[in-house]
């Protein structure tokens, strides 16, 4: 694959450093020293050392380089050139500490991860969690110094509310679907080009359902969203019930794509042959053999106070999934796919119409609020939460019917 954030301008100054004979030094020993080790190398060179600043690392190696403190890298290398690999929130401190200790040329690793080639085996983590982490390292990376440019991390693309398996508990609420449909590609892209032309970059688009799979014009919405610029990858999710085939298959074979497979023991029944499919077309894909799910799928009012209320939303860990349904943005799935179904009434400050009433930076604006301002919504009052600490249910039991559901007005 190959991840490309186009908002992090190419640094001549940085580029013909890397040309000289100055030696090279990493600040930072923790997750991102890998991918940007990688992005290094992909530019002809390699640090001679990393610094760090926890005492308990110095003398130790990672990747087979040696950890120093600050100080003794300092005197090793005085010329060097520092590239932090830090957390975005602690460059600024980490710049300002080696500022103080004399060195001259710091840059930071989003201009070794802003363009990045690699496959599902370049890192020791899986593939989909070294993209949730690419996506918190920008967002925060833009957050904090360039606060003005709006990132989304990711956005889910709903194409069908199609589902080919009945699942009791699913998050996305599907088992409460009488009559599914597929998305109006046009009604959806009408909208998607008018929030496109009103955030600056989105890191991952999440192609789902339902199913994507059972659509069978799944590649029409995949190739549409090609066509953006201010993007770096796709998604495509899957159960494993059906392999892609024809036009469907095809629109995978790019490196910004990848898929994302949840597999369910033997009702994921095609998880074999989905797999061998990818690795046959060089499709990079993520795999996760899926046995537990959260206990998130029952609307029911919750009579939270507001401090429960943000309690609830600050511990969600889908509370900034922002979802795209037919015209609408929302949140989260959950809140999309009640409103969608009627089970709760829409609250029109909380979602975002994407019309031709609302200007672009109108959408920017409603944007910031709901992902920099707000402590809660209207949602969390019918949502159990979803909490890493909640306790777990079986995934994926399968019910024959629709399961029924309340309908709130207020």
């Amino acid at each position: 694959m190959k991840h490309s954030v186009n908002l992090v301008p190419e640094d001549d100054a940085f580029n013909h450093l890397l040309t000289t004979q100055q030696p090279i030094l990493f600040f930072g020993a923790g997750l991102y020293l890998q991918p940007s080790l990688l992005g290094l190398q992909q530019k002809k060179n390699k640090p001679l050392a990393v610094i760090d600043n926890n005492q308990q690392r110095w003398g130790s190696k990672v990747e087979n380089i040696t950890i120093l403190s600050p100080e003794n890298a300092l005197t090793l290398y005085p010329d060097a050139i520092i590239i932090i690999t830090s957390a975005p929130e602690h460059i600024n401190s980490i710049r300002n500490q080696l500022i103080s200790l004399g060195t001259k040329h710091i840059y930071d690793a989003s201009l070794l991860l802003s363009s990045l080639k690699y496959n599902q085996d370049s890192f020791l983590i899986s593939v989909s969690l070294m993209h949730f982490e690419f996506d918190k390292y920008f967002y925060k990376y833009f957050l904090f110094n360039h606060p003005a440019k709006l990132i989304l991390k990711t956005l889910d693309i709903v194409i069908t509310e199609k589902c080919s398996l009945k699942c009791r508990d699913c998050s996305n609420l599907m088992q409460f679907y009488t009559t599914p449909k597929d998305i109006d590609i046009d009604v959806l892209f009408n909208a998607l080009d008018k929030l496109m032309l009103s955030v600056d970059h989105v890191m991952e688009f999440r192609v789902l359902g339902g199913e994507a799979f059972l659509h069978k014009k799944m590649h029409a919405y995949v190739n549409r969203l090609r066509q953006y610029s201010n993007y770096t990858r796709i998604v495509v999710y899957s159960n494993g019930t059906i392999v892609p085939k024809d036009e469907n298959l095809n629109c995978l074979i790019f490196d910004d794509t990848y898929i994302r497979i949840s597999s369910y023991g033997d009702i994921s029944k095609n998880t074999p042959k989905i797999v061998a499919s990818l690795e046959d077309n060089n499709i990079t894909y993520n795999l996760e053999e899926v046995t537990s799910w959260q206990d998130c799928s029952v609307i029911e009012k919750r009579e939270r106070t507001i401090s429960q209320l943000e309690s609830t939303y600050s511990s969600c860990c889908a509370k900034d999934t922002l979802t795209l349904l037919n015209n609408s943005l929302y949140i989260c799935p959950f809140t999309a796919n009640a409103e969608n179904i009627n089970a709760l009434p829409n609250v029109p400050d909380e979602t975002i119409i994407l019309d031709h009433q609302l200007q672009n930076n109108q959408i920017k604006q409603k944007l910031f609020s709901m992902l920099r301002n707000k402590k809660y919504f209207s949602a969390c009052q019918y949502c159990a939460g979803r909490s890493d600490k909640d306790t777990p249910l079986q995934a994926a039991f399968q019910v024959k019917e629709p399961m029924p559901y309340k309908k709130f007005t207020h």
